[in-house]
């Protein structure tokens, strides 16, 4: 493998309908029957399969971040409250024997940053789920009018949830709305005419290098974590039953992305076959 990681992207509504993202450059459509919209990623450093893609992304990340994936979209099930619906991290083999040291440092810091976050990284199946509004690091929640029409891809995400919050709730920074959602999540009602556009972002994964780089004096190397299996974002229910959308992010090797991509499509079709998703852990 090369000093700099070829990382290939991947999205779609569910591990076997993954199609490739185009990094830094355009959405992919992840709509089912669940989900209708698109997503999108923006990574700093960046260097995919054959080179195809912009090492930089043409819009401006938020708050000098590295990494970012934009949201867009409506869920089409109607009775959705906000804490129902999860993202995070799955991985299928255990992490425990990979983990490097100040892993408990870094956990605690996770949760001093998002306080909603749930996890077992120490798992036969480790997983790490916070309610997907108040992980966010921006959101924006607009109410659309019966019969509107298609919406087009934003990058931008300008913090606004008075859609859902009210004129008189102070919620218009991102601290101010997670300290909101915390009092009252289950009061926000999504469904086909809520439109979410949401960018997850941070600074701290230096993909040129592959390394976490935390504020708390922490830095070590993600090559160890990344031990073949993809890391994987899931949206998806808090018990599980029902997924969203997914993306992932793989090392390949030079030339081998193709062949790569084709085994994970043909793993977890053969997966789903069999009823992989019935296993998860629901949150309490």
């Amino acid at each position: 493998m090369s000093s700099q990681p070829i990382i290939l992207v991947q999205a779609g509504p569910s591990l076997s309908k993954l199609v490739k993202v185009p990094v830094n450059s355009a959405p992919v459509d992840v709509s089912s029957d669940l989900f209708k919209g698109s997503v999108g990623v923006r990574l700093d450093n960046y260097r995919g399969p054959h080179d195809d893609q912009p090492a930089t992304p043409d819009t401006a990340f938020h708050d000098r971040a590295t990494f970012s994936i934009v949201i867009n979209g409506t869920f089409l099930e109607e009775g959705l409250t906000a804490d129902e619906i999860m993202w995070g991290n799955e991985w299928d083999k255990p992490l425990r024997d990979s983990l490097p040291y100040g892993t408990s440092a870094a956990l605690k810091f996770a949760n001093v940053v998002d306080p909603t976050l749930r996890h077992d990284i120490y798992a036969d199946k480790p997983w790490a789920l916070s309610p997907l509004l108040s992980t966010v690091n921006y959101l924006s929640i607009t109410k659309l009018p019966s019969g509107d029409k298609e919406t087009p891809f934003d990058w931008e995400v300008p913090e606004d949830v008075t859609a859902v919050a009210g004129d008189s709730a102070s919620v218009g920074h991102p601290d101010q709305r997670k300290k909101w959602l915390s009092e009252n999540m289950s009061k926000v009602h999504l469904g086909r005419d809520v439109l979410i556009k949401s960018d997850f972002c941070n600074g701290y994964v230096d993909f040129k290098t592959l390394s976490l780089k935390l504020p708390i004096g922490l830095h070590f190397s993600l090559r160890n974590i990344w031990d073949g299996q993809p890391v994987r974002f899931v949206c998806r229910t808090q018990e599980g039953d029902k997924r969203f959308f997914v993306v992932t992010f793989q090392i390949v090797e030079e030339g081998g992305a193709d062949a790569e991509a084709e085994e994970t499509h043909s793993k977890h079709d053969k997966e789903e076959e069999v009823g992989e998703d019935k296993d998860l852990l629901g949150i309490d």
